[in-house]
């Protein structure tokens, strides 16, 4: 049968056996690591090529914001944190306090539209 006890060299030399060349346990086991590693940061980098990135005017688009001062039809609202010049789309009046999504930006004013 098998000795598996510590003081028996031939324990750890069982692994990948090539051309006459003996690797072992060890040395199979770090190669493995290695191999998966190399791997799976070759799959996240594709994976990281395929992700849209959107900056400037194409992010602001379909997010939400607050309205800080009436829009009636021109006034402001905060997204994210940062305050922008906005504008009803349709020329009603909206009120302070009330949700929007933003449409579009022209210039630097954000054409809005109130959320029901």
């Amino acid at each position: 049968m098998f000795d598996l006890s510590l003081n028996n060299d031939k324990v750890w030399k069982v692994g990948l056996i090539t051309q006459g060349y003996k690797i072992n346990l060890i040395e199979t086991l770090v190669i493995a690591l290695i191999v998966v590693f190399a791997a799976l940061m070759i799959m996240k980098t594709l994976e990281s090529q395929r992700v849209k990135k959107v900056t400037g005017q194409e992010s602001l688009s379909g997010k939400t914001g607050t309205v800080v001062n009436d829009l009636n039809p021109m006034g402001w609202i905060s997204v994210e944190g940062v305050r922008w010049r906005a504008k009803s789309i349709d020329g009603k009046k909206i009120p302070e306090g009330e949700t929007v999504r933003i449409l579009k930006l022209e210039g630097l004013v954000l054409l809005v539209d109130k959320i029901p």
